[in-house]
């Protein structure tokens, strides 16, 4: 049986992912977590620091404007 994780585990994941410095793998939870939720502004957010942090700074301005349009 395949594991299923909800919008909101795929951003505790893609949370833990950045703290331990795996930034590409968190990116690609944080992505899943909006793909499933249009709506989830934490995971937004988060993407956006990750993008910041990964030196994409117009992805993460981007980001920041989605997630203050989800609030």
């Amino acid at each position: 049986m395949v594991k299923q994780f909800t919008n909101d585990a795929y951003t505790k994941k893609g949370d833990q992912k950045a703290e331990s410095g795996d930034l590409k793998g968190a990116l690609a939870d944080y992505d899943q977590a909006i793909k499933n939720n249009h709506q989830l502004a934490p995971a937004y957010n988060n993407r956006a620091l990750v993008k910041k942090k990964l030196g994409d700074f117009e992805g993460a301005v981007e980001g920041l404007v989605e997630s203050l349009g989800k609030v």
